[in-house]
């Protein structure tokens, strides 16, 4: 079976701080200023515009680039590039901001978005709300690998650097206690999941295994190998039996987890193969899309098989950070710095949305459920 063309697909960049100049002259600290638009599609040459903002006539594009404000909006812009053929896409803004103290390295948001936790670089772990901050710290030299919420939204879950998973309150009372422990790995876990309630949690790590563990015991009750023990950066778990690995050698590989044994389903190779570092499952489970770090991310549809992807496309050769599926999109962050949203609807992926705010510092991850959140090197965590 042939491997299916990688698409390569434009994208448009702003200047980081433009809302600050759209205010400035909103608020007559100047009279007029300019930001820049830099709009790309492999093959052609680049194209880079400006907007001038003024009091008289308030946002005049030019070079190349139409920018307008989104009808209805103060966080939506529309941008686009005839020369380049790029159809007028959405800009987006962040309408907050929460600034941490260091890089993020891993955060949760609960599914009805009044609860965001998030870990930074120096081990410091927060929980934060509309009115309120409560902060713990990591034991020393340790930083979260991957941060969830228990379905109860009351307690929360990391694996770290130290090899371990840790079961930490969120809740006010105790908040920051850690009633477990969880230790097995051999080398860093990377990701964790939940099964049914979380009374058994699921982890996975960098020494190519998946492991399950009883919660109220503080046990480990079961083990699986990648093949070749390849390295397991991220895992997306369908709630039932089948975890999907992204792994180190550029394949996706299922494994079964209702069998004691290792069962596992790989993947085709894939030409220029390189380490996948973000997969995510669509919340019906037919969908399951991965992205490399060579910047190429693949939508596979589940109820066929692992063979040929529906979709397969990259941008440029940033690292794909994480994926997040959103009402039938998929959101993508990246380690340029350059986040965005994709259509799945048709038959050719398209992109609808760019977030913006963020000035070259990788994104580490995503969340769109009650809203986008995205997080990273810069210490913000941005809610679009």
């Amino acid at each position: 079976m042939s491997v299916p063309d990688i698409t390569t697909l434009p994208y448009t960049t702003v200047q980081h701080d433009f809302p600050s100049v759209i205010s400035d002259v909103r608020e007559s600290v100047v009279a007029s200023e300019d930001f820049w638009i830099s709009c790309y599609r492999e093959g052609s040459t680049s194209v880079h515009g400006k907007v001038n903002v003024s009091h008289d006539s308030g946002l005049v594009a030019r070079d190349g680039v139409l920018f307008e404000r989104e009808a209805g909006s103060s966080t939506s812009f529309m941008a686009s590039c005839p020369a380049l053929d790029i159809p007028p896409t959405r800009v987006r803004i962040p309408r907050q901001t929460i600034q941490l103290d260091s890089a993020i390295t891993a955060f949760d948001v609960t599914p009805d978005g009044t609860r965001v936790a998030a870990c930074t670089s120096t081990g410091s772990l927060s929980v934060h709300t509309s009115s309120t901050i409560q902060k713990t710290q990591l034991p020393k030299d340790a930083s979260s690998t991957s941060l969830r919420f228990f379905p109860s939204t009351q307690v929360l879950l990391t694996t770290t650097t130290l090899f371990d998973l840790r079961i930490i309150s969120a809740a006010d009372a105790d908040f920051g206690t850690t009633p477990r422990v969880l230790r097995g790995h051999r080398r860093t876990p990377t990701d964790c999941a939940f099964i049914d309630r979380g009374r058994e949690v699921l982890s996975c790590g960098k020494d190519g295994t998946v492991r399950r563990w009883d919660v109220g015991k503080g046990e480990q009750v079961g083990m699986w190998t990648s093949t070749a023990s390849a390295p397991i950066f991220r895992m997306a778990f369908d709630g039932d039996k089948s975890v999907y690995a992204a792994l180190g050698d550029g394949c996706v590989e299922v494994l079964d987890i209702s069998s004691a044994s290792t069962s596992t389903t790989r993947s085709d190779p894939v030409p220029n193969p390189s380490a996948l570092h973000a997969i995510s499952l669509s919340h019906d489970r037919t969908l399951l899309a991965s992205g490399s770090r060579n910047g190429v991310v693949r939508v596979y549809d589940l109820r066929s098989s692992l063979s040929l992807p529906l979709y397969a496309w990259k941008r440029n050769g940033a690292c794909i950070e994480d994926l997040c599926f959103s009402t039938g999109d998929l959101i993508v962050g990246t380690e340029d710095g350059l986040p965005y949203r994709v259509s799945l609807q048709g038959e050719k992926v398209q992109v609808v949305e760019e977030y913006a705010g963020i000035n070259c510092d990788a994104v580490r991850g995503v969340r769109g459920d009650s809203a986008v959140w995205i997080g990273g090197d810069d210490g913000a965590l941005r809610k679009y």
